[in-house]
């Protein structure tokens, strides 16, 4: 490797134990960069809720997983209620810049001092990459100093994402590294022909941890899994609570189950819409080694949001070998499953529809190890992590030089 690059990330929360995407994706690619030998440096808030802002974390300089990370304090925290109001009416007029602005503020996270750091180190260091597109920090470090800044937008196809003001920001930075195809032509439409330069980069996912043949899931027999935040998992239970209702039954390890026996197993944050479901187990948190191991042992992945930019959980399943169920709302994850056949969609709009369709997908044992196989195919073909770092190396290098060309990266 050449000399070492100078990488800042600026991501609105900040530490191992926090579990969104956002997040996730910042950490990962920071730590992959920083064990390569790189100089990386986080710029974060001291919150760990985006739901309230409040500053939970010290603030000021620690160092995590070989990252340097600076934190700093939010002195506003989210209004909420305030921001519900200010988004509906910022959506139903999104040209009106003075609505989005308000949302923007009440939705927060409002830190001038992360802004003003993010714009310092956009003259030192080689790249300053910043997550999310909605984001006070994002909108207003971009608007005062682009050069040398890329940003990894996590663009849903959700009705914020096409505000004027969204679309003022995804024509600033130098880079735009987007997630997946899908991602990339909603930015594109969203912008117009003033779009950023881009490209698809995405994130990496190394080998799955091996499976422990002594873990004991907190289930007896075949579960579907869902993993994260349970809030956006609400449209399953109709789609499951029809599946227990048919007369059929699916092949597992060999033996015929009857559909009713499937159990839904909820890891991750908690939601009273899941209380009291016949079938239903959930477990709460559980740290990455036991995550992992209940990935393995997975009859399927279910992932029913309809607001995806890339899904790292379809990753995690695909490098376990165990298929996929996403939502036919969601096109990023429609086209993840069709590029890789690894997994299948399912319309969660309609439960007895659904069902059949989980029923239809799921039954043979045969068809799941397959699908299992090809989305694993696909996560060590795309989602290598050298080609991830060599990527943000290139990007970073090309800053530095002054002759940036993402049309000849890929």
């Amino acid at each position: 490797m050449s000399s070492p690059l100078r990488f800042t990330f600026v991501v609105s929360r900040y530490a191992a134990d926090i579990l969104g995407g956002a997040e996730k994706h910042a950490r990962d690619v920071a730590e992959q960069l920083a064990a390569r030998g790189h100089d990386v440096r986080v710029l974060s808030t001291c919150a760990r809720q985006y739901s309230t802002w409040k500053n939970e974390l010290p603030p000021g300089v620690a160092h995590e997983g070989g990252v340097e990370v600076v934190r700093f304090p939010i002195p506003l925290r989210r209004l909420v209620g305030v921001d519900d109001v200010c988004k509906a009416m910022a959506c139903r007029f999104p040209t009106r810049r003075v609505l989005a602005d308000a949302w923007y503020v009440a939705a927060g996270p409002v830190c001038p001092a992360l802004v003003r750091r993010a714009i310092t180190e956009t003259h030192t260091r080689d790249l300053v990459t910043h997550f999310s597109l909605l984001s006070w920090v994002t909108a207003h470090a971009l608007e005062a100093e682009p050069r040398r800044a890329a940003l990894v937008p996590l663009v849903h196809d959700e009705p914020p994402t096409y505000l004027s003001r969204a679309a003022e920001t995804l024509r600033l930075p130098a880079a735009i590294l987007a997630n997946t195809e899908e991602e990339w032509a909603r930015i594109a439409r969203v912008a117009g022909p003033s779009v950023a330069p881009g490209l698809v980069v995405a994130t990496g996912q190394g080998p799955a941890p091996a499976l422990d043949p002594s873990f004991r899931p907190p289930v007896d027999g075949p579960y579907l899994l869902l993993l994260g935040r349970m809030a956006k998992a609400r449209p399953v239970i109709a789609a499951y609570r029809a599946l227990r209702a048919l007369d059929a039954t699916l092949e597992v390890g060999g033996k015929q189950i009857a559909a009713r026996d499937l159990t839904l197993l909820a890891v991750g944050e908690r939601h009273r819409a899941f209380d009291g479901e016949a079938g239903v187990h959930m477990t709460g948190f559980v740290d990455d080694e036991t995550r992992w191991q209940l990935l393995h042992r997975a009859t399927a992945l279910v992932n029913p949001s309809r607001y995806e930019s890339l899904s790292l959980v379809l990753l995690e399943a695909w490098a376990c070998g165990v298929p996929v169920v996403v939502n036919a709302a969601c096109d990023v994850t429609v086209g993840q499953c069709a590029r890789s056949d690894g997994g299948f969609a399912v319309d969660f709009e309609d439960p007895a529809a659904a069902a059949k369709a989980l029923l239809a997908g799921l039954a043979s044992e045969e068809r799941r190890r397959a699908m299992g196989a090809h989305g694993k195919a696909y996560v060590e073909r795309r989602y290598a992590w050298d080609r991830v770092t060599r990527l943000y190396e290139a990007v970073a290098r090309g800053m530095r030089d002054g002759d940036l060309d993402v049309t000849k990266l890929g």
